[in-house]
Order: structure tokens, then C-alpha cells, then sequence
């Protein structure tokens, strides 16, 4: 073979590197949701008054979970988490094959004739006695009692069920588990009951131990042989027949598979993750069923040798999978560029198109490769960009390196400054002289010796810049402009077709590479317009994201370094201020992130931890430097752009300031930018959705509420209300007027003046009430509760207990005093204090399923009680 041309093996090495990327390491992409209400749910269908535990079960136990980028149908890309199973299990009891003697152990393990399946045979001498004896949970068998699995998963069917017919989920019954959906058809987990044990069955231990092994060490055998399982109320049933035994459990292993798993190295999990995404797309229908004995139809259970894991797969599918396998073998590379869901709805993510499949050339190879992982690098987590684009580094200097070590390209801060110089044209610089310097031709290239050739392959770099960030090219695009995909991309970032009466100082002609053209050929690129405007926008945007890896270098911590280096290459500053500006808003995003990840982790709610707990001192770390590098790029950018000094400081007092709790420096902040404000008095059109002075004065209210300082906003209500009436007169029909004045009437309850919120809110009738209700939340709107009149208020006011442990964000429940005045003057409503209040300022808790919805589920399991005023008085 020649030089110029790769074989089939390293061709494959590339390929599985490529698919390794589709793999997101970041937090677990999964429903956020308090499992507080659940537990209580199973308690009650129980009777147990010791409450349950969740514990997490399956691939996210173990950290092996599919979480991955696929396309959708809308040819936009989103990330998929996997399913996660949830175990509940009572506490303080368990079960076992021996009997213990202790007064906690429910029943007794018997085993059946069905490998990995026991009776449970019910222990009357346990202290749960008068409690368990009265449900319908029992089957009796040769003079015994037995917990019977199908009656207790009825039993918990009717307890869910009972959402189904008064709350906001949907219950559906799979097996021994109990999946759940939200009203507006978000799928929530599955909830299995479980009966712990405190060590695996004898018989399963001993064999498993003592058999003949490679695999694990005595050490790693040793801990699992100590190690707990669980029985889960999954029948046995027969394959063709139908039969089922009601009386049977499963056992479940899923915690001696982590004490396995975690053993392994990265490239053990590596290997594994390729392997089961590649049968899932072989056959969906056989995950996890692998065998070189597929076709023989016989694959032994790791740790119940007699269980067929493939007893109850038809022969068709596993002679099915017999033969992908067999193609996969003979033919890896054809056989993986040709799967769907592993490789080309990923590839169509990287938005680079890979060579054809019979072309083994090293350069082009090479260069997809490299091409596809920097733009994988910059589309990544915050936290992992600047790993990713390290080992784009180390392949760019290993696939091309240069006759001199100098030459090679050193570090992630070179790898991107390279990219800009080359992006950054002379050409680009004459069409943008507002976001360029123009500089002489000598001084442009002064990267031009450690340019690699991957990065010198388009004629047209910008057309790559274009791809990186907005514009993936699906294979199946043959009609350039005309096609209809492709004008919808490019209508997103603000391209519109030619017109003969366009006015081409407006707009600049971007250049693409045509579906399967040759990137060296000028010929095969189609010229499309893009108005001048939104081409600022896309570059403060890309070199927003090129900011975000750079800033975790320690040679970028200091700003004044990095601004120096983005000048150097002949970037205005006002383009740089804009970009800081925008990173730091990004910054603040992420924190939130990290600071409800954190949460997830001291909660420790199986479905909200995201994250191992042995991350949690690196997360608040790094919490705490994203919080500096946040403050230092709204300094920068309010020196680098002082015309938009003001708007700056504004929104780094709300974010830095007011959202992270630090609320008299918010006070200072919004007074000294509010009296400048007042001082010019010149209003302009608002540039967001939100008006900054609106927000100035919202974050001034809401930092005076929060510190106790009420009566210090009647000063400003005035200001606020004739700032939002001028806005409404001048730019009504521009802005968003509804936000406007849901957020003076928070300033409104920050005061307590609870007749002008409720007049203002009475106003807004037509708003959309599920975004109404949501921005009130975060914007701290007390929600009504509108109970029977009260025609005689208690003279002494009334106690609310207010349930923050079934809110999503769970905390200890607050009483609140409700004063008699209030209830006297509003008969029919009963203020809760919702949103921030609620969350104690934790605006990174605040999610779509707020308090309210919590206490909707909890209020439609109980039964409507009326009690005598007289009695309510004295309770």
C-alpha cells in the first residue's frame, strides 16, 4: 500500500475513535424530579410508616448509560439519556435465605424450579405483622404464606392510578415496573418495588466464587460475594404458553454489576459502550444478548450459569443478529459507516462529510477525522471543550507532523488562534472594515509555518465556520440554494436568497461546499448572501465559544493577555467587548447548572444525582472560578464597549450580584445604574426581551425584599411605573409589554401594595397562562389559592405549612403567618409566597414543575375535608 493511503485496520481505529465522541461524559441527561412524592406513594399502598428509599438501578447505576447526540426529524440534533430505573425499597426490613432471628425480616427465600426466581415465604413473627397481615398481598401454598409479586404490583398499580384519574400522570404497567407520565407527555422513570437482602443467595455466591475465572481479581470477587441484591416482583411466565407463576420474584444483581463494572478501566468502558450501541442498531430487539453461541441459541447467565439469557429470544432474531455480527466482523469499516444511529445521524452532528468508502486516502481521512473532532470540541459541555480540543492537538500533530518539532501546532490556545487567522481573510477584513482591522498582507499570516494540512484544505474557511456553528450538510443535498433543507438553514442564521433589487452593501456572498464537491475546487462551492448584520452577530458568537476553552487556560486568566491576542489578528474591540459580554451571560448559565448539579449531589435523590459524589469538590471548584471569570468579562466588556457600559452593569448586577444571593451589592449596583439612568433620561428601543432598565429596577426591589429592607423601595415605585408607561407609549407595539408589567407588579408585592399587583395582573387576561404562571414563579408573584369563602376570618390570622419537600427542588417545608388584615381584606384568597421565596433565591432550582404543581399532587390524593371555623381556630 502506499504512503499516501491508510489500511483497513487504522481506518477502523479512526472510525471507533469518532464513535467514541458520541458518547456525551458530562452529567446524565435525565428528568429532574423529587422522588419525595413517590416514596410516599409506595408507603401508602403499604401502610409503611418507615418510608422507602430510591436507589438507582441499570446502566446509570453503573455510569454505562447510552447518553448520545442523535438527529431528530426537524434535522436538528438533541441528546439522548437512556431509561433509568429507579428502585424503592421499604426500610428497616429486608429478606433472606436464612432465617436471621431478627424481628425486621419479612420472609424467607425458597427456592423454585426456575433458575433465578424464588418464592418468599411470609415470616407472621415480624414487626411489620400488624401491618402487612391486613393487605391483599398474600397467596397461601402447602399451608404457607406467600407474598404473592402480581398482587403487589396491583396493589401499587391502584395506588398510582389513582393520578391517572385525579393528578397530572399517566400510569402504564411494563412488567415489574411502573412508568410514569407527565400530563404534558414528559416520560419520567420507571419505578420498580424492590425487597432488599443483605447478602446474595448462598447457592449464587458460592458457585460464582469458586468457579474458574480469569475475571475479576480475588479481591474484586471477594467484595461482590459481601454485596447486596434484591428480589423484584417480576413473574416467571412461560415462553409460548403464556403461563405464569404469580408467586415468583426475580432476583436482582444490578449492585454486584457496578462492584464489576467499576473494575474496569477507561478503555474496558470504552469497548463496552461501542459494543452494545453497535448491537442496538444491529438489533434493537437483542441488546445485551451477545454470544458466539447465537446460533446455537444458548448463552448462560455470568452469575446463574443455569438461566439461558436467550431462552425467551425467537431463533430468527438471534440468527438475525448471528449475521450482522458476522458482517461486522468480515466487513467493520463498510458495516459502521453504514449504521444510522451510531455513525451517520452523528456525523450529520460534526457536520463534516466523510470521503467516499472506497477512498483510503491518509490526507482526506485524516482531515475528516480532525475537521469533525474540532467541531465536535466546540459544540461540547462547557467543562470538556478544552479536553477535547487537547487531544485534537495531539492527533493533528501525530497524523501531520511537521519536519520541525517548533512548527507542530503546541496547545489548545495555538490550535484556536491558528483557526482565526486563517478564517480571518484579507478578503473578510475589506467586506467587515467594521469588525477588522485592515492590515498589511506580511502581517496576516504569522502562523503561515504551523498551519497544518487539514486546516489549509477549503479554499473557503469561513464556509467551515458557517458548518461549525449553524449549518450541518446532510449527504442527501444535492439541489445547493434551491433545496428546501437547505434554505431552511440558512434562513437561521439570518441568510436570505438573492434578489435583483438586493442592495449589496447590505449583505456579503458566503461561500459553500456543494454535497460531494472537492474542497480544493473553487468550482464546487455555491455562493449564498448573508446580510452584514447578522454575520456580526455569528462572529461574536464563534468567538464567544472560542472563548469559553480558553479562559481555563492558565496563559488566558488574564484578560488584558487574551484581549491582546484577539487584537493581534485584527479584531476590533468593540467586537471583542461584545463577545466577552455574551460569554459571560453563557458563564452564568453554566454556573447554574453546576450549582443544581451540586444540589442533586447533597440531596442525594437518585434521580437528580447527575453527577459521582467524588466530583462534588471539583464542581464547587469550579463554580467558584466560572464565578470570577463571569466578573472579570462584564469588566472587560464595559471597558472594551463604553457606549454599552451601563446595560452591562445592569445585567452583572442581576446575574453575578442578585441571582448568586449577594444582594447588597445589587442594591449598589442597580441604585448607581438607575440614577444614571434617570440623570440622562434618554429611553431608548430595548434590545431584549426584557428592558434593562425594567430589569434594573426589578433586581433593586426584589434585593430590598430579600435583605428585609421593604420600606426602602417606595422611593423607586414611582420611577418604575413611569419608566414602564413610557415604554409602553413609545415601543408598545415593539416589546414584550406583558413581561413589563408582570415584573412591576412584583415590585408591587415587594411593598405589599397587594391591590395594584392585583389590579395590573387582572389586566393581562390573555396571556399564555403556562408561560404566565412560570414567569411569575421566577419572578417571586405570590400564586392564589382560592378556597371556600371564609366568611369569618380567625381573629388571629391563620399558619401555613407550606410543603418544600415535594417540590422538585426539595428542602425542609416553612409555616408562614398570614396576618388577619390580609384575610379579611381578601376574603377569598390566601397568599403562598411561590418562586424565589420558595427556593430561598435558589434561581438555579427553579424548573418547570414548581411548588405548586408538587402540591397539586399531594392535594388530589387526599380527601376533601371541611372542619367547623370554630375548630379550625383552636388547631
Amino acid at each position: 500500500m502506499s504512503d499516501d493511503r491508510i489500511n483497513e485496520t487504522e481506518y477502523l481505529s479512526i472510525l471507533l475513535d469518532y464513535c467514541l465522541q458520541r458518547f456525551l461524559t458530562g452529567p446524565t441527561f435525565c428528568h429532574h424530579i423529587n422522588t419525595f412524592h413517590f416514596k410516599e406513594v409506595f408507603a401508602d399502598a403499604l401502610h409503611w410508616t418507615n418510608g422507602f428509599e430510591a436507589k438507582l438501578s441499570g446502566s446509570r447505576l453503573t455510569g454505562l448509560f447510552e447518553q448520545y447526540l442523535v438527529k431528530l426529524k426537524n434535522e436538528y440534533v438533541s441528546v439522548v439519556g437512556g431509561d433509568t430505573d429507579i428502585m424503592f425499597e421499604p426500610q428497616d426490613t429486608f429478606v433472606s435465605d436464612l432465617d436471621i432471628g431478627l424481628s425486621s425480616q419479612i420472609g424467607f427465600l425458597e427456592k423454585t424450579q426456575y433458575p433465578g426466581f424464588y418464592y418468599i415465604e411470609y415470616n407472621p413473627k415480624t414487626k411489620y405483622d400488624s401491618t402487612l397481615r391486613y393487605l391483599d398481598i398474600f397467596e397461601e401454598k402447602n399451608n404457607k404464606q406467600y407474598l404473592s409479586s402480581k398482587k403487589l404490583v396491583d396493589l401499587l398499580h391502584t395506588e398510582f392510578s389513582k393520578y391517572t384519574t385525579h393528578g397530572p400522570l399517566s400510569i402504564e404497567l411494563h412488567g415489574p415496573a411502573i412508568s410514569a407520565t407527565l400530563s404534558d407527555g414528559t416520560t419520567l422513570q420507571d419505578f420498580v418495588f424492590s425487597l432488599p437482602m443483605l447478602k446474595i443467595p448462598y447457592h449464587v455466591r458460592e458457585q460464582w466464587s469458586n468457579r474458574s475465572k480469569q475475571w475479576p481479581s480475588g479481591d474484586v470477587v471477594e467484595t461482590v460475594s459481601g454485596s447486596i441484591c434484591h428480589l423484584v416482583p417480576k413473574r416467571w411466565s412461560e415462553t409460548n404458553e403464556g403461563d405464569e407463576d404469580t408467586l415468583t420474584w426475580r432476583l436482582s444483581l444490578s449492585f454486584a454489576e457496578v462492584l464489576l463494572t467499576n473494575s474496569w478501566d477507561r478503555k474496558h468502558k470504552d469497548y463496552y459502550l461501542l459494543l452494545k450501541s453497535f448491537i442496538q442498531e444491529l438489533a434493537p430487539d437483542i441488546i445485551q444478548q451477545l454470544s458466539i453461541t447465537l446460533k446455537s441459541k444458548t448463552m448462560s447467565n455470568y452469575f446463574i450459569p443455569e438461566i439461558d439469557m436467550l431462552q425467551l429470544i425467537p431463533e430468527e432474531k438471534c440468527l438475525y443478529l448471528a449475521e450482522k455480527l458476522k458482517q461486522l466482523y468480515e466487513k467493520p469499516v463498510q458495516t459502521i459507516r453504514q449504521m444510522h444511529k451510531s455513525f451517520q445521524d452523528f456525523m450529520f452532528w460534526s457536520c463534516v462529510r466523510l470521503p467516499l468508502a472506497d477512498d483510503y486516502s491518509k490526507i482526506k481521512i485524516y482531515t475528516w477525522y480532525l475537521r469533525s473532532s474540532l467541531c465536535l470540541a466546540l459544540r461540547d459541555s462547557e467543562h470538556l471543550r478544552l479536553q477535547r480540543l487537547e487531544h485534537v492537538v495531539r492527533m493533528s500533530n501525530m497524523y501531520f507532523p511537521s519536519s520541525l518539532s517548533v512548527d507542530n501546532i503546541s496547545n489548545a490556545e495555538e490550535l484556536l488562534f491558528i483557526w482565526l487567522d486563517i478564517v480571518i481573510t484579507s478578503e473578510l477584513r475589506e467586506n467587515f472594515p467594521n469588525c477588522f482591522e485592515q492590515k498589511q498582507q506580511q502581517e496576516i499570516s504569522q502562523y503561515s509555518n504551523k498551519i497544518p494540512i487539514w486546516l489549509r484544505f477549503y479554499s473557503a474557511p469561513i464556509g467551515f465556520v458557517f458548518e461549525v456553528l449553524y449549518m450541518p450538510i446532510d449527504e442527501s443535498i444535492d439541489e445547493m440554494v434551491d433545496n428546501e433543507i437547505l434554505s431552511m438553514k440558512a434562513a437561521e442564521v439570518g441568510i436570505e436568497e438573492e434578489e435583483d433589487d438586493a442592495d449589496s452593501d447590505d449583505a456579503v456572498e458566503i461561500p459553500l461546499l456543494k454535497s460531494n464537491g472537492t474542497a480544493t475546487n473553487i468550482n464546487d462551492y455555491f455562493y449564498i448572501p448573508i446580510l452584514k448584520t447578522r454575520f456580526r452577530e455569528i462572529f461574536e458568537f464563534l468567538l464567544k465559544i472560542v472563548c469559553t476553552p480558553l479562559l481555563d487556560l492558565p496563559s488566558c486568566q488574564d484578560l488584558q493577555y487574551l484581549i491582546d491576542r484577539f487584537h493581534s489578528l485584527g479584531i476590533k474591540h468593540e467586537l471583542i467587548g461584545n463577545a466577552f459580554y455574551q460569554a459571560a451571560l453563557h458563564r452564568c448559565s453554566d454556573i447554574c447548572t453546576l450549582k443544581s448539579n451540586i444540589h442533586a449531589l447533597e440531596k442525594n435523590d437518585p434521580i437528580c444525582v447527575n453527577v459521582p459524589k467524588e466530583e462534588k469538590d471539583i464542581m464547587k471548584r469550579r463554580t467558584d472560578v466560572w464565578c470570577e471569570q463571569m466578573k472579570n468579562l462584564f469588566h472587560a466588556a464595559s471597558q472594551l464597549i463604553p457606549a454599552q457600559a451601563w446595560k452591562i452593569h445592569v445585567h452583572m448586577g442581576y446575574t453575578f450580584y442578585f441571582l448568586f444571593g449577594r444582594y447588597d451589592e445589587a442594591i449598589d449596583v442597580m441604585k448607581t445604574n438607575i440614577e444614571l439612568y434617570n440623570t440622562n433620561r434618554k429611553l431608548e428601543k430595548p434590545d431584549l426581551s426584557i428592558p434593562t432598565v425594567v430589569l434594573a429596577y426589578y433586581t433593586l426591589l426584589q434585593s430590598f425584599r430579600m435583605t428585609g429592607q421593604w420600606d426602602k423601595g417606595r422611593e423607586y415605585i414611582e420611577q418604575f411605573e413611569q419608566t414602564c408607561a413610557e415604554l409602553e407609549i413609545h415601543f408598545g407595539g415593539e416589546i414584550d409589554m406583558i413581561v413589563v408589567k408582570i415584573l412591576l407588579a412584583t415590585g408591587y408585592y415587594c411593598l405589599a401594595l397587594l391591590e395594584e399587583a392585583t389590579d395590573l395582573l387582572i389586566q393581562l387576561e390573555k396571556m399564555d397562562s403556562d408561560s404566565g404562571d412560570e414567569l411569575m414563579s421566577l419572578c417571586g408573584v405570590q400564586c392564589f389559592l382560592l378556597p371556600s369563602n371564609i366568611q369569618y376570618p380567625p381573629d388571629r390570622g391563620l399558619t401555613l405549612e407550606l410543603p418544600y419537600a415535594l417540590s422538585e427542588c426539595g428542602g425542609e417545608n416553612e409555616k408562614i403567618y398570614v396576618k388577619p388584615e390580609l384575610i379579611k381584606n381578601f376574603p377569598n384568597l390566601l397568599y403562598v409566597r411561590h418562586g424565589h421565596d420558595c427556593y430561598k433565591m435558589q434561581s438555579w432550582l427553579v424548573g418547570s414543575s414548581t411548588i405548586l404543581v408538587e402540591l397539586e399532587k399531594w392535594m388530589n390524593r387526599v380527601q376533601d375535608i371541611n372542619f367547623p371555623l370554630a375548630q379550625q381556630e383552636r388547631n
